[in-house]
Formats: structure tokens, C-alpha cells, sequence
């Protein structure tokens, strides 16, 4: 069985241990912890990475060609190529340098070796285009693909029951009169962690709805996964119970962290002038040449669009073709699965979508720290839950919120409430 096959055993946590750190687990908590990772790979990167391996790496005694045909055989259950391979590995001096160095290899993940050819179709499957320079889906993920592509054409079924657009988008810039006035503004966060920052920048959503009188929905919890950070997806999944519903306006999407600067902005109005786009956002470096490469944190989706509906029906299949149930209770960490902006950003860079993305200038509206209707306060590493830095966040957000709700007197703040009674 190859190693990315299979869960992690407490076998593998003492093994791991024993030969890379040279000692027992400190107790059987440690062992369950690591257990919870999401491969032998997962395990074998967290100790090699550690300050202890660190240490013990300056310490260690040179690496003998025994060492590299053992990682080989025991490792990529296969011997080293020849005597050139073997050489070029002993340049990492001892046996940790070895051991991360192939951990870090895609055949170590995949288990076996995929042709550029197979993973190029892979590619274009999921993103309905080829990839470029240096993008490539991987061993594991192009083999799942292939093999439901194979399942799908033995079974005589199709790819999707939904037209493919690319051939019409690509020869013509539609034009669009589905689009309906209607205006949805959609926020949502997992049921733990986020919920103190939701219930502050919902406010200011709730002030705006007011003033305009559009339509405004939260959902808290998970659509699909099993940890909290999986509830980024979940704006994916709405987006596709809103077409499924036959929902044809705007779709005004804020994460959780993100609030209304001001009130007096008409964005039915400006958005109704931009219906001939299927996508709104601002871009992640303003300096930045690529119309793809945005922030989705905050940005505007035209369901009534036929090419906004196409691009959120690829967004949905990425993740249907990559993932099962298995591979989200496996990535209980940031981007263990692929993360939303990167695999919309994927999406994007078909060239055929560049003209109904409309980002230029969009910073000066939203998602910048001058931004006139929308501001977003981002975390500042998503590769870390630190406590004491989301708390500091939580109170920035809040302050926030209460410099913009003191202009209209704030409603929804309890102890003014309580004084006017």
C-alpha cells in the first residue's frame, strides 16, 4: 500500500520518532496529536522541520551510500537509480538532510510517478485550461481525477449536466440582459472561532440593508468539511444553491472580517451599470499586472452573468474532482486542502474570462485600508491561529465598527439602547 493511502498510525508517530528524533514520544497525548495529521509525509515534514531536528542535524555524523539506499528502499520502496543518484545525494551530509529532502518530493507523496502528459489533461479537467509555467495539480490529485473521468466514460455519463461556455465566451464578449435589480449581500464564518467577528461587522451590514433595502443572509457553520477553517468554502456552496434556485442579481460577498466604511453608497446602482461583468473584485497587489491574482475576501459575483455562473460551476468541480469526505477530516490546518483563493485564482487565469473581471480601481472601493465602502481587517498569518493576536484582532474589527456605527448613532449597540429607554 502506498504511504499517501493510508491514515497515520501510531506505528508510524513511534517509527518517526525513534529514527528521525532518536527518542520515544513523549507521552501518548503527543502520539494522538500527531496522529491527527494528514499523512506519514505530514508527520515526517512537522519533526524534520522542528528546532529539536535542528539541533540534532549539527551533531550528526556524515551520510554513508547505506543510509541513501536505505531511505530509498525503505522510503520510496524503490533503490536509487544508480551511482549518480546515490552521489548526488550524499551532498546532504547527514541522514535528517536526506530524510526531509525526500519528504519533500513528489514521488514521496504520490507514491508513483505520473506522466506530464496525464497530469497536463488532469490539469485542464479541473481548471478548462492547460496549465502554465510551474503549475501542476501533482501525482495524487491528477490519478483521483483520471480515474473519475475514466469512471464517468465508462458509465456513458457526462462530465456536467451544465453547457460548457468556453467555446461561446471565448469568440465574443457576451452581453448580458439576465441580470435582475436585485441585490443579496451573503457573510459567513465557522460556529467556534469567527462568531465575535461576525456579530460585530454584521452591524454595519444590518445599517446598510436598512438605508437601501436590499437583502442580506449569514449562515454560520460548515456546508461541507469537518473543521472550522472549512467553512471558507462555504460561500462556494451557496453560490451554487443560489443558481439552483434561479437567483440572478448580485451577489455582494464579505468574509467575516469585513464591514461596510459607509452607508451612502449606492451599490445596486453602481453595480446595475456594471452588468455587462460577471466578477468585481480588487486585486490582491494593487501593483500587480494580472487581472486574476484579486482578494476574495470581498467581492461582487453576477449570477445573471452567464460567464458568473460558469465560473463558480468550475469553482464547485475543482473541489468535487480533488477531494472526498476523507481528505477534509484530514486537513485540520490552513491549506492542508487547496484554499479558496488559490483555486479561484486558478480558475481565473483561463484567459478567456479576463474580460468580464473587472478589477481596476476596485481598491478604491473595497479591500484597502482607504477603501470608500468596504474594508476588510486581514489576519496576519493563516498558517497560525495564535490567541493572543486574534484577540487583538477581534478588538480592532470592534473599534472599527464603533468609529463607523458613531456616525448614525449605532442601534445595534446594547448600552445606548438601554439609556434611551
Amino acid at each position: 500500500m502506498f504511504l499517501f493511502e493510508r491514515t497515520v498510525t501510531t506505528d508510524d508517530v513511534i517509527w518517526c520518532y525513534r529514527h528521525l528524533l532518536g527518542r520515544e514520544p513523549e507521552s501518548s497525548k503527543v502520539i494522538q496529536e500527531t496522529v491527527r495529521l494528514r499523512s506519514f509525509r505530514a508527520v515526517v515534514k512537522q519533526i524534520v522541520f522542528s528546532a529539536e531536528f535542528q539541533e540534532l542535524v549539527a551533531s550528526e555524523p556524515s551520510l554513508t551510500q547505506d543510509d541513501v539506499d536505505w531511505c530509498y528502499r525503505n522510503l520510496l520502496l524503490r533503490s536509487p537509480e544508480g551511482a549518480s543518484v546515490v552521489a548526488d545525494k550524499m551532498r546532504h551530509q547527514n541522514f535528517r538532510n536526506l530524510v526531509a529532502d525526500i519528504a519533500a518530493s513528489e514521488e514521496f507523496l504520490t507514491g508513483r510517478k505520473l506522466s506530464d502528459e496525464l497530469d497536463k489533461l488532469a490539469f485542464q479537467l479541473v481548471n478548462g485550461r492547460g496549465p502554465e509555467a510551474g503549475e501542476f495539480l501533482g501525482g495524487y490529485s491528477a490519478i483521483r481525477i483520471l480515474r473519475v473521468l475514466r469512471k464517468r466514460l465508462d458509465n456513458g455519463a457526462l462530465m456536467t449536466d451544465q453547457p460548457n461556455l468556453h467555446a461561446e465566451i471565448g469568440s465574443t464578449k457576451l452581453e448580458l440582459a439576465e441580470t435582475q435589480h436585485k441585490l443579496l449581500i451573503f457573510q459567513t464564518c465557522d460556529h467556534e472561532r469567527y462568531v465575535p467577528i461576525l456579530q460585530a461587522t454584521s452591524q454595519t451590514v444590518l445599517e446598510y440593508v436598512r438605508r437601501w433595502h436590499c437583502d442580506y443572509e449569514t449562515f454560520i457553520g460548515i456546508k461541507k468539511g469537518a473543521h472550522p477553517w472549512h467553512a471558507s468554502f462555504n460561500r462556494i456552496h451557496k453560490f451554487g444553491e443560489l443558481m439552483r434556485s434561479g437567483f440572478r442579481g448580485w451577489v455582494v460577498y464579505l468574509d467575516a472580517d469585513a464591514y461596510f466604511a459607509s452607508f451612502d453608497f449606492d451599490l445596486a446602482g453602481w453595480l446595475d451599470r456594471k452588468r455587462n461583468f460577471a466578477l468585481i473584485a480588487a486585486r490582491a497587489d494593487v501593483k500587480s499586472g494580472h487581472y486574476w491574482n484579486i482578494n476574495n475576501g470581498v467581492f461582487f459575483l453576477n449570477l445573471g452573468h452567464p460567464v458568473g455562473r460558469e465560473i463558480i460551476s468550475q469553482w464547485a468541480d475543482y473541489y468535487h474532482a480533488l477531494y472526498d469526505e476523507q481528505d477534509y477530516v484530514n486537513a485540520p490546518r490552513w491549506d492542508m486542502v487547496v484554499n479558496d483563493q488559490t483555486s479561484l485564482h486558478s480558475i481565473l487565469k483561463n484567459p478567456i474570462y479576463e474580460p468580464y473581471v473587472l478589477t481596476e480601481g476596485i481598491h478604491e472601493i473595497i479591500n484597502s485600508g482607504g477603501a470608500k465602502v468596504i474594508r476588510q481587517i486581514l489576519r496576519e498569518d493563516h498558517t497560525s491561529n495564535d490567541d493572543l493576536n486574534f484577540d487583538r484582532r477581534v478588538e480592532r474589527i470592534r473599534a472599527s465598527v464603533q468609529e463607523v456605527l458613531s456616525v448614525v448613532g449605532n442601534p445595534y449597540d446594547e448600552s445606548i439602547r438601554q439609556k434611551t429607554l
